[in-house]
């Protein structure tokens, strides 16, 4: 077998073959946009184009990895976005990072590869090496959802509404010290992790979250209820039996094995949201982005060897509020690139 099979072989591997697309049914039970999310699935599926990773052989742990852009004040757009990965398969990518981290100097002191340190050289010069090691060595998928900040709620319409529904749900599962807005970000958050979870794990596995340091989790106690809420709410998705399900937020010394799989989430929400709210401020189609963000970009642009790539983007329209599939393209295509053909 020459290499190029071997290589095609191995992607192929890496791919979840007939996935069930029909976690939820269409109810109000879900959440419209997590029904929304299921068709545009189903959709991609129908026209022989979605790749999901496979973390079902071969793995005892699904770990998502959740960051969230756009909290700044001059942001106009919220983004979440989720790394989900085999995490019994991560070995390769954790040792070679450990070198990539030796060779361009972020290991002594130790660095965290984020968003808001692209001005920093050494960030800067280890992005492009360590997001094409991302592609190739993790098993996983890269969920990213864009949404308008003028969408107060994508659960109720109303202002007065969404205030008393917010104060009702958040009584039930015992978190009333939560602002709506902030219960707004969480509710967003567990049901796209539910969902994924659902989609792309099996019976028996184990199931860990890590999310980073924010309003859902400002400290132990309030990650502790939103991991909770994440079991309560996994259990109305799925009727799977999983071994164990945990979670954490970084801890206080420094780990690149955990790290350097949040920064992914990190910066590619970043410079998702950059690129739309710059777009927004634009009298035309000619903008600047962050330094970086460009890499990012054109990284999300094709799917890599095990890491899949999928963003989508819920807006108001002159109908209501909407969700469609985001896809990003060259403006001329890439001279370097090895494709590699899969069958779907």
């Amino acid at each position: 077998m020459n290499q190029n099979k071997a290589l095609r072989k191995y992607a192929e591997s890496l791919i979840l073959r007939n996935p069930d697309l029909n976690v939820v049914s269409d109810n109000d039970s879900y959440p419209w946009f997590i029904r929304e999310f299921q068709r545009h699935l189903q959709a991609s599926e129908g026209r022989k184009e979605l790749l999901l990773p496979n973390l079902q052989d071969r793995n005892e742990t699904i770990a998502i990895f959740s960051d969230y852009g756009g909290e700044h004040s001059a942001s106009k757009y919220h983004t979440y976005s989720f790394l989900i990965v085999a995490y019994s398969q991560l070995q390769s990518f954790q040792d070679k990072m450990l070198e990539l981290r030796r060779q361009f100097g972020l290991d002594s002191p130790f660095k965290e590869i984020a968003y808001k340190r692209l001005d920093h050289g050494p960030t800067r010069r280890i992005l492009e090496p360590y997001l094409v090691m991302a592609q190739n060595l993790i098993n996983g998928l890269v969920l990213t959802v864009v949404v308008e900040k003028d969408i107060e709620s994508l659960f109720v319409e109303g202002k007065l509404s969404h205030s008393q529904v917010m104060s009702d749900a958040l009584a039930q599962i015992g978190m009333s010290y939560l602002k709506p807005a902030v219960a707004e970000k969480l509710f967003r958050v567990i049901h796209y992790l539910s969902f994924l979870v659902t989609l792309l794990s099996k019976e028996d596995q184990k199931v860990f979250w890590m999310t980073d340091h924010d309003s859902i989790a400002a400290n132990p106690e309030r990650f502790a209820d939103a991991l909770s809420y994440f079991c309560r709410v996994l259990g109305h998705y799925s009727d799977k039996r999983y071994a164990l399900v945990g979670g954490a937020v970084p801890f206080e010394e420094k780990d690149s094995s955990f790290l350097d799989l949040l920064s992914i989430p990190d910066l590619v929400g970043g410079a998702i949201e950059n690129y739309f709210t710059s777009k927004s401020r634009s009298l035309d189609d000619q903008f600047l982005v962050k330094s970086g963000s460009d890499v990012i970009l054109k990284w999300l642009v094709h799917h890599g060897v095990g890491l899949k790539k999928h963003t989508m983007m819920i807006c108001r329209d002159d109908v209501g509020v909407r969700a469609s599939t985001l896809k990003f393209d060259l403006m001329e295509p890439l001279t370097d690139a090895k494709f590699i053909p899969v069958y779907v």
